[in-house]
């Protein structure tokens, strides 16, 4: 869930797809290795949690175990960081590529064949094995809850809801489920309705740690941000080195306007161990940028985009700081890179109205910069149409797209326009002005 350049866009598209933690107490699976199938189903139960971790080890131990075991090395494949370890993940994919999967069962075949589609980004190949996987087995927890990922890749949140609605049906105890109704209720703008699905989720697993993480995201979207950090805290107390929750701490004080508390935030997530440094270092950059932009410091905001967080900051900022500054080199940078996210948009077979609402909200700020007023607000309320509430990032992009048109609106003459704007914004967000600050406020056109 994690924020707004580039590679984490591509990141949240790929993880929608593949990402599953799946128990299978009861299953059958085709080991008849004890001790792989062990550690399989304790990796299972470990992937359910959001543990991904501790699930990969296990996953690489029933491996261990029963190298023919092919499933289980599927959901390692799965479970692999191919940031962190290329090389692994290539060998792995290439091994499962050259494996025969004629004899596996059907469940475990329909598994290995779909990560390694998913891992090659093949989005019309995973809906097509899920969909002839379903049609023979139409109950089966595995297929849909596949088919509620596909649809939420493709923006079809309601048939991703009927499919985990049903998934829970059948099988109570999928958590996860319960997670992804959470975030489709969120998506669809339906907070009450999410904030009782993640109370239920927490109320079904109350010993797990993303239940209270999923809650607390929720809670720093719409402002409620000394909740939104007890329910992170108590995440950490169930997993000591739960990522997510220790990323959102660092959001939350950079949201107060806290300078002191994200350094120590920061500081903490380090001594944890729990979050990789690459994470940390977009992390820092985008919390301190946020900082300054906040107050409106854009010369401060510039010298981070052009030294220790060179294409680290988020775009919209980054962008800013040089209209604001007339830095001209950072400007060309900008430039490049918001080349990169058109062409993404362009070519994008999922998550394709993510990138759009990115793009949008780019040239609305290039648009203001040029004096098109009027063409910026309607860039600002195409970026808001395109994004959505699923999850902090999003949510917040989209809460900073609607700002920024109520700024453009206002400056048009339009109070009227803006007003409504701005009632919509503080209707998710009722502290969305003051937590922004300057953040979102529109560069003027340079003198002529």
């Amino acid at each position: 869930m994690r924020k707004v350049f580039l590679g984490v866009a591509a990141a949240l598209i790929v993880a929608g797809g593949v990402a599953v933690a799946l128990r299978g107490r009861g299953a059958q699976w085709s080991t008849s290795n004890p001790q792989a199938l062990a550690h399989f189903r304790d990796g299972l139960e470990a992937s359910m949690k959001y543990y991904r971790a501790e699930a990969r080890r296990c996953f690489a131990k029933a491996a261990e175990a029963d190298p023919s075991f092919l499933v289980a090395k599927a959901f390692l494949l799965d479970h692999l960081d191919p940031r962190g370890d290329r090389e692994g993940a290539a060998a792995l994919r290439g091994e499962l590529e050259k494996a025969s999967v004629e004899a596996l069962p059907p469940r475990e075949r329909f598994i290995v064949e779909r990560v390694l589609a998913a891992t090659a980004r093949d989005h019309a190949q995973m809906r097509t094995l899920t969909e002839a996987f379903l049609a023979r087995y139409p109950d089966d927890p595995f297929g849909l809850f596949f088919s509620g990922q596909d649809a939420v890749l493709s923006g079809d949140l309601g048939t991703a809801k009927r499919a985990f609605e049903r998934l829970v049906d059948i099988a109570p105890n999928w958590v996860m489920a319960y997670n992804h109704l959470g975030y489709i209720a969120m998506a669809e703008g339906k907070l009450d309705d999410a904030e009782r699905m993640f109370a239920t989720y927490r109320f079904i697993a109350p010993d797990q740690a993303n239940p209270h993480d999923s809650l607390g995201e929720l809670l720093l979207l719409t402002g409620r941000l000394d909740e939104a950090e007890r329910e992170f805290e108590l995440a950490i107390q169930a997993r000591l080195d739960f990522q997510p929750s220790y990323e959102n701490l660092i959001r939350l004080e950079a949201l107060r306007g806290n300078h002191a508390g994200v350094e120590a935030a920061l500081f903490r997530a380090r001594e944890s161990g729990a979050v990789p440094e690459e994470i940390l270092t977009r992390l820092g950059c985008w919390a301190r940028g946020w900082l300054a932009a906040r107050d409106g410091d854009w010369h401060g905001v510039a010298d981070l985009a052009e030294h220790q967080c060179s294409n680290a900051l988020p775009l919209a900022l980054a962008l800013r700081a040089a209209l604001f500054t007339g830095r001209r080199a950072l400007e060309t940078q900008t430039a490049e890179r918001l080349a990169k996210y058109r062409e993404a948009a362009a070519g994008a077979a999922a998550g394709k109205r993510e990138l759009e609402a990115i793009v949008h909200e780019l040239e609305g700020i290039r648009a203001a910069w040029e004096g098109e007023l009027e063409r910026a607000a309607e860039l600002f309320r195409s970026a808001a149409a395109a994004g959505s509430f699923w999850g902090f990032a999003r949510g917040f992009q989209k809460l900073c797209a609607l700002s920024a048109q109520a700024k453009a609106l206002q400056q048009l003459g339009r109070p009227g326009d803006a007003a409504a704007v701005t009632a919509a914004l503080r209707a998710v967000n009722p502290l969305a002005h003051e937590m922004l600050g300057k953040a979102t406020d529109l560069p003027s056109p340079p003198p002529s």
